[in-house]
């Protein structure tokens, strides 16, 4: 069976904007003004590639509502998915983090490991096309096996390497928070200063477990990023290791640098909505305005992309077209996606219908492989009493 998409403002695959209807057969674009066997009528919105957002942990906020309250996964994830499709978002990478704070609650060694284990068996009877980002933290050296385990049966989709040591004790200065952060270890002040020092007398083996789990993933295609990137050195030293996406480099100098190796650089939606960043580091949007910010991923919130992307062009930053290749085109690249981010025949059919007016931007209808999976059915009504009229002619 073929579906027209029609009367809509389609986002073609040379950038332009253009007036036509968008053809669908079974899970994959046909092409443009042909007929269909079933007609979406789009009234006049935009009809878009979907989004792919490469780096998400807005989930957890659902799996634990408050700290250490932890709801059933299944629920969870089927909340978290209907965030996912209703913002957009038909490609999702859910960021599991494993760490060695292993009182991290979903973020411990254990429970990352559990989690991972459900959402394989879980991921299939989600909406969105589901995948896992994996954010290791390079200093937890022991879970190199269980990594590569991982990788080799297909249940990590892209890894980031992070080294947030620093910043940590950076944050320990405070003597209440050193004490807290004592607390939370189970260790006492002196064992935490002795843990904490022996951390850092691994950094060579944390970088040659790097190296190897870099050349891993690169033999079997999986993509790698380096995350939170605090020099020029740093960036290079990744991108020697095949690591080819700068993921929220914490200043600019660091962002120029990717660009000039010919890297992606990931910033945050929430981050460039905002104008400022959480930690007070690289401006997103001031990024973007100067051409060293190539994706930008939902991070904690996951309606920041569908904004975003509008929010640009409304600031006269950039046109609507660029911003889309934001949060679609360019993130589908970095992670060797091929069959999605723009609407060219032969693409997998995911699709989404956006009405966007002086007010509000809203996801009026999210397809992925061709399956309508949210219809937002009080848009819909406001504008035409169905949204799906069958093709007689």
């Amino acid at each position: 069976m073929t579906t027209e998409i029609k009367n809509g403002i389609v986002l073609m695959p040379d950038g332009s904007l253009d007036n036509c209807s968008v053809c669908i057969e079974n899970d994959k674009i046909k092409g443009f003004d042909i007929p269909g066997d079933r007609v979406i009528n789009a009234n006049g919105n935009y009809i878009l590639p979907g989004i792919v957002d490469i780096h998400g942990d807005g989930f957890e906020r659902v799996i634990m509502p408050r700290y250490n309250s932890m709801m059933p996964y299944d629920i969870a994830l089927n909340e978290a998915d209907h965030q996912i499709i209703a913002n957009g978002i038909t490609t999702a990478y859910y960021g599991i983090t494993i760490t060695w704070e292993k009182f991290k609650p979903l973020r411990n060694d254990r429970e990352a490991r559990n989690f991972l284990d459900f959402f394989t068996e879980h991921k299939t009877k989600l909406k969105s096309r589901s995948m896992v980002h994996l954010r290791y933290e390079i200093y937890h050296t022991i879970a190199l096996n269980w990594i590569k385990e991982s990788l080799e049966k297909g249940k990590i989709d892209f890894i980031s390497f992070n080294d947030h040591l620093d910043y940590i004790e950076s944050e320990l200065n405070n003597q209440s928070k050193f004490l807290q952060y004592s607390e939370s270890l189970g260790l006492s002040p002196q064992d935490t200063k002795i843990f904490l020092k022996t951390l850092h007398e691994k950094k060579q083996e944390a970088l040659e477990v790097v190296v190897e789990i870099a050349n891993f993933s690169n033999n079997i295609n999986i993509p790698t990023a380096s995350h939170d990137e605090e020099t020029e050195s740093t960036r290079l030293w990744y991108h020697k290791q095949q690591c080819h996406i700068s993921e929220f480099p914490c200043n600019m100098e660091t962002a120029i640098k990717a660009e000039a190796l010919g890297d992606w650089v990931v910033l945050g939606a929430p981050n460039a909505l905002k104008g400022t960043s959480l930690y007070n580091r690289i401006s997103a949007r001031q990024a973007i305005q100067e051409g060293v910010c190539h994706i930008l991923a939902s991070d904690y919130y996951y309606p920041s992309l569908l904004q975003i992307a509008f929010k640009l062009e409304q600031w006269g930053i950039m046109d609507l077209p660029k911003a889309w290749n934001l949060i679609s085109a360019n993130p589908a690249q970095a992670c060797g996606l091929e069959d999605r981010g723009c609407l060219s025949e032969g693409m997998s059919a995911d699709i989404i219908i956006v009405e966007s007016n002086n007010k509000t931007v809203q996801c009026a209808l999210t397809l992925v492989q061709g399956d309508i999976v949210y219809n937002n059915t009080q848009i819909i009504a406001s504008q035409t009493p169905s949204m799906l009229e069958k093709n007689y002619a």
